[in-house]
């Protein structure tokens, strides 16, 4: 296939994009892979704390292959690390430590490098045209997670000279969103589901409920980088062997998911920005930030909002407001409408949860107590959680007794499926976010659901007047 000439590759204002398009097709392919082989154990420098393990041996067996002692999947996690903090030394680092890995595998590491070293020096046709090349590989592969037209569309991109062509750029930036589409299609469709559920077997008591607050996290896009979270917790939970690298592996994929939409939002950021919509800027950049609350995406946020955005703090209700106590100036909805969500401390958390509970908003109780990190999070802090999300779970089951009651004085027929409807919502949101309420008032709202279910299909089949 024809390399586009370096000048006019270089010039092109979609290099940003071609690069960000490297690095999400390599996570796409760190997807797919399961297992790798290593050939020295694994250091921690470029692991998260959650997920760091016993050192592992590798030794060779009757057969002169190299195999492993326990889990092979630190490498994994080791390169996802480095990839995420755009490490091209750590990423060659752990290049020299592969030994016959998966294709697939072997080609993500070579287009990382590829990737670094165009990065580096964009001028240089040499890295351009391995890096060419090592595109032409990965793409070949076609990664499972990706869409054919989010292939084809790299390909043009890559290889032809679109020069400035305007038409072509945007063309490449909406096939990042589709593609960011069917990934978070993919979080939230069968394949993953039932990769965690088939670990439930596995698993005692205590790690079944965190799987289900895993599971449960996934249903909302708004939860989805909290579940990430969960994961490590029950990472740190589970020996090496067949549960742990299970996860593991459905972790990479919720990581690929999650840095695919990432990437697409980056980019639509930057052209907003571009744009000098401020107001717009200002819109997209909440959105983002509320979906990755994380401190290296709040990081690379603000290398694209610069202190314009990311220096906002969170409304002053003047009426709460008392010298010397920065807790009593904000309020429990301005704290979840802001960022500062995300940096309170265990006490802040424990005051702004117990006001929201006087106002009789539980479920801000709970979405502050839930926004703190793991470090900040205390034995106080879980029983006002439990305490909020008991009285949230009641608010919300008069709410449906509520509304299914007006069902009995509504004659039109859409408008009792519509009401119904409604009240499905709600049943299924309390089993969907308290899944830790306990087995007999579950029991009692899953009758009641199964109970509007049925009334629904009735309607449905007019069968009901």
């Amino acid at each position: 296939m024809k390399n586009p000439s370096v000048r006019r590759y270089s010039n092109n204002s979609c290099v940003k994009l071609a690069r960000t398009s490297a690095f999400v097709m390599l996570v796409g392919q760190m997807a797919a892979c399961t297992t790798t082989t290593v050939a020295t154990p694994p250091t921690n420098e470029h692991r998260p704390a959650t997920e760091k393990m016993e050192n592992q041996t590798t030794e060779k067996n009757s057969a002169g292959q190299n195999s492993t002692s326990g889990s092979s999947i630190p490498f994994v996690t080791q390169f996802e690390g480095a990839l995420a903090k755009r490490d091209c030394a750590a990423i060659r680092s752990l290049e020299s430590q592969l030994i016959a890995p998966p294709e697939s595998y072997a080609n993500s590491v070579i287009l990382a490098t590829a990737w670094c070293a165009h990065q580096k020096s964009p001028e240089d046709s040499v890295a351009l045209a391995k890096f060419v090349s090592a595109a032409d590989k990965a793409i070949k592969l076609e990664a499972p997670l990706f869409s054919p037209a989010f292939i084809e569309q790299l390909k043009g991109e890559s290889y032809s000279a679109a020069g400035d062509n305007n038409s072509a750029r945007a063309s490449f930036g909406k096939s990042i969103s589709v593609s960011a589409l069917q990934f978070m299609s993919f979080v939230s469709g069968p394949a993953l589901k039932n990769d965690l559920q088939s670990l439930e077997p596995m698993l005692t008591g205590a790690q079944s409920s965190l799987l289900k607050e895993i599971r449960t996290s996934l249903t909302d896009s708004s939860t989805q980088s909290v579940a990430l979270n969960k994961m490590d917790e029950l990472l740190s939970q589970l020996p090496p062997g067949g549960a742990r690298d299970r996860l593991l592996a459905s972790r990479l994929r919720l990581f690929s998911a999650l840095e695919l939409t990432f990437a697409s939002q980056l980019s639509t950021l930057e052209e907003t920005r571009m744009k000098g919509n401020t107001a717009a800027l200002e819109e997209e950049t909440s959105k983002i930030r509320k979906l990755f609350p994380g401190r290296p995406h709040q990081m690379r946020i603000d290398s694209i909002t610069g202190t314009a955005t990311s220096n906002k703090t969170a409304a002053v209700d003047p009426s709460t407001a008392a010298p010397g106590n920065q807790c009593n100036t904000l309020t429990p909805t301005a704290v979840l409408n802001s960022n500062e969500r995300y940096d309170l401390s265990s006490d802040k958390a424990l005051q702004l949860a117990k006001m929201a509970l006087n106002e009789g908003k539980p479920g801000d109780a709970v979405d502050i107590l839930d926004g703190l990190s793991e470090a900040n999070k205390s034995e106080k802090t879980r029983g006002l959680r439990r305490e909020a999300s008991e009285a949230h779970v009641k608010d919300m089951r008069r709410k449906a007794s509520e509304i299914y009651k007006k069902v009995a004085i509504i004659g039109d027929p859409q408008g009792k499926l519509d009401t119904l409807s409604q009240c499905k919502q709600i049943l299924e949101s309390i089993l969907s976010r308290y899944p830790d309420t306990d087995s007999y008032t579950r029991r009692n709202i899953q009758k009641f659901l199964n109970s509007v279910s049925d009334n629904i299909s009735e309607l449905k089949k007019g069968q009901v007047k």
